[in-house]
């Protein structure tokens, strides 16, 4: 149906119920009227039944007429008719009555002598009211337009209801935008009746299935971009140990064989010696290299990933670094169910960029990793230490410092990046790194491992977490249940 006729069909019966209320509100006024002028009339005929009474009746009984025609002249009941009443030597016995205030002049009157008994008479004096005739035309006046304001207010605001309840299909609309602005795009909009909005609807939802359609397309090839480039470094290392590798190893054997040779030349020996040593480092280098491109031989597409031995691994490789201060803290509860190979891989680089970022760049003294699951198989990521912090973390995101990268693999993996202080207001606030990835596992979470630097410690639970990015938290997860 299109919106105006929707409109016009709910605005045709308000009308009709306005008019109808305005038209009973007019004729309470009217019957008002009526009344009114019954009780002018009725005052008329007395009026003229007590003169009369006046000129036939002895002179005991003119003090009840004369009493009668003073209530009578007083009440204003006459309506547009004044009455003034006097003596035959001019004492005035009714005043008049209704004369003050009125910007009309009076017009002329209408007398007549009233012959009495004993020879006595009365003068009559009748002339219209200007002040009656004031007061019921404002009285009319007013009471058309109390009612048509009436009606004008009924029908405004029964036209603004039907608007409203017409047009409520566009605050879905709005929550729907809303929701495409954060990339929810699965708003159930329900069908309208009125053609013009179930059209604006229609196209919504098929914005909303092509921006979910082109979405999905990229966290696709961002997926395939991060595979490419675990292959691309799968082939590296592969090179790197079959070609340099074995390189390594053929000087070392060569450097070992002249020092047995050269024992009669001290000096040529320390040589050979010093290329074997310098062979072994560069040996131990090529190892520790290999390690980060393909930690535990990991092959992309290969099977599990043992995310909880690469992470132990990881951070233990942190701690056996020369004069290290840093306390490392791991705690991993991810049940039985081990984590898809793609986002075990994430999660191992993300922890490889965290870290480095959390020694080299912060000066942490301390820093908390802990990968979780619950019931629901969500997986929760977070990083957390207590060093310098970052002053802005959307240039931080933009510029560098890896988080630009981190949040795109978390993206890729459809999960959310949250960013903010560990410790806010603090000379040293910290920086946490919070991920979640709903719906990554479907096992509920079992035994929890947790290693700290020199000892084990308790896995304790944090408060939940409701602060989004740059804002204050505590405790590095929120609680899963």
């Amino acid at each position: 149906m299109p919106l105006s006729r929707h409109l016009l069909l709910r605005a045709a019966p308000i009308a009709l119920l306005s008019l109808i209320v305005a038209t009973l509100f007019a004729l309470a006024t009217a019957a008002g009227d009526i009344r009114s002028e019954r009780r002018g009339a009725d005052a008329t005929a007395r009026m003229f039944r007590h003169l009369a009474g006046l000129q036939a009746d002895p002179a005991e009984a003119h003090d009840g007429h004369l009493r009668a025609l003073r209530d009578i002249a007083a009440s204003g009941a006459l309506r547009h008719l004044r009455l003034t009443l006097r003596d035959d030597r001019g004492v005035v016995l009714v005043p008049q009555a209704g004369t003050a205030g009125s910007a009309v002049p009076a017009g002329p009157a209408a007398s007549w002598t009233i012959p009495a008994a004993e020879g006595a008479a009365y003068r009559v004096a009748l002339d219209w009211n200007p002040r009656s005739e004031e007061s019921e035309a404002l009285n009319t006046f007013a009471g058309q337009l109390a009612t048509l304001m009436l009606y004008s207010a009924l029908l405004f605001a029964g036209i603004a209801w039907s608007a409203r309840r017409a047009l409520a299909p566009l605050r879905g609309m709005l929550a729907a935008i809303r929701r495409y602005e954060h990339a929810e795009y699965d708003a159930a909009l329900p069908p309208t009746r009125i053609a013009e909005l179930d059209a604006i609807r229609r196209a919504l939802q098929q914005l909303a299935a092509a921006l979910a359609q082109a979405e999905a397309s990229r966290r696709a090839l961002s997926l395939r971009l991060l595979d490419a480039q675990e292959h691309e470094r799968a082939r590296i290392a592969r090179e790197l140990h079959d070609e340099l590798g074995q390189t390594l190893t053929a000087m070392r054997a060569d450097a070992a064989y002249l020092s047995r040779r050269l024992t009669h030349d001290a000096g040529l020996r320390g040589v050979a010696d010093g290329l074997s040593q310098h062979g072994a480092r560069i040996q131990q280098d090529v190892r520790s290299l290999l390690h980060r491109l393909r930690p535990h031989g990991t092959q992309p597409g290969n099977g599990p990933v043992p995310l909880a031995r690469m992470l132990q691994d990881l951070l233990q490789g942190w701690r056996t670094q020369p004069d290290s201060r840093t306390d490392f803290r791991l705690e991993i509860e991810l049940g039985a169910v081990a984590v898809p190979p793609a986002l075990a891989l994430a999660l191992y680089r993300m922890t490889q960029e965290a870290l480095t970022n959390a020694v080299r760049h912060a000066g942490a003294g301390t820093v908390q990793v802990r990968v979780a699951a619950n019931a629901a198989g969500d997986i929760v990521w977070c990083v957390e230490d207590d060093g310098r912090g970052i002053a802005d973390l959307g240039a931080a995101l933009e510029a560098g410092c890896g988080l630009g990268g981190m949040r795109e693999r978390v993206w890729a993996h459809g999960g959310e990046l949250e960013l903010g202080a560990s410790r806010p207001g603090e000379t040293r606030p910290g920086l946490k790194l919070l991920a979640r990835f709903p719906g990554a596992l479907a096992a509920a979470p079992a035994a929890v491992a947790t290693i700290s630097k020199g000892a084990a410690v308790a896995a304790v639970h944090a408060p939940d977490i409701t602060t989004r990015a740059g804002a204050p938290g505590h405790g590095c997860l929120p609680e899963l249940a």
